[in-house]
């Protein structure tokens, strides 16, 4: 993890990362990741959110959210997270700080309702009659609240978005340009050999909108 990139993600998150890598190096085969390490992982979730924290630890989405899941019903339930801090003086709600923050549901920013409009056929004349969609229902695909929420994440959010769509195309293009040079699959002096260079030589530039706000595209 480069350290520009490093320096943008919480310290929590930051050890955890570290312990994987470490793990990682000393891999042998194909052994699965250690409970302990999936715990710390699901404890960070917790804290930054499932998506968040998968991405930034390489981790499977679906099983990092069953390990967060779990961790915050035992909360719940009185585990040994909870009565560590129980404590600690209760808010008017009667909840501690701590039990507020393991009540805590990720949430999709979008929801959306799909309409399917019944079709039916005359067999006398072959006119195709469709069913009416309900009231209040326009033909536009988003309505004012979702577009404004889609520009919210794209350009208000800004790194977390690109890092989640981003990066990984970025990356991906990096090692196919890197290849291309390697490998002598593509001849420098010409004007592909040329533009991957050049690419190469300004990387660090061309893909500042990945860890900046507000970086010009």
């Amino acid at each position: 993890m480069a350290k520009d990139v490093e320096a943008e993600i919480p310290a929590r998150l930051r050890r955890v990362h570290r312990k994987l890598e470490r793990w990682r190096s000393r891999r042998r085969g194909r052994s699965p990741l250690p409970e302990a390490l999936w715990r710390a992982a699901g404890e960070a979730a917790r804290e930054h959110g499932v998506s968040r924290t998968g991405q930034v630890l390489h981790l499977e989405y679906g099983k990092l959210k069953r390990i967060t899941e779990a961790a915050r019903s035992t909360s719940a339930t009185g585990g040994k997270t909870i009565s560590r801090t129980s404590r600690r003086p209760a808010s008017r709600t009667g909840k501690s700080s701590a039990q507020r923050r393991a009540a805590f549901v990720e949430l999709a920013p979008l929801a959306a309702t799909v309409y399917s409009l019944q079709q039916l056929r005359c067999n006398a004349c072959g006119q195709i009659f469709t069913a009416q969609a309900p009231e209040g229902v326009g033909e536009e695909k988003y309505d004012a609240t979702a577009a404004a929420m889609i520009a919210q994440m794209k350009y208000g959010s800004g790194v977390l978005f690109h890092q989640e769509h981003s990066r990984a195309v970025m990356e991906s293009l990096h090692a196919w340009m890197k290849t291309q040079l390697d490998e002598h699959l593509t001849e420098p002096n010409l004007g592909l050999g040329q533009a991957i260079q050049y690419m190469l030589r300004h990387w660090s530039a061309l893909t500042l909108f990945l860890r900046q706000r507000r970086a010009p595209l």
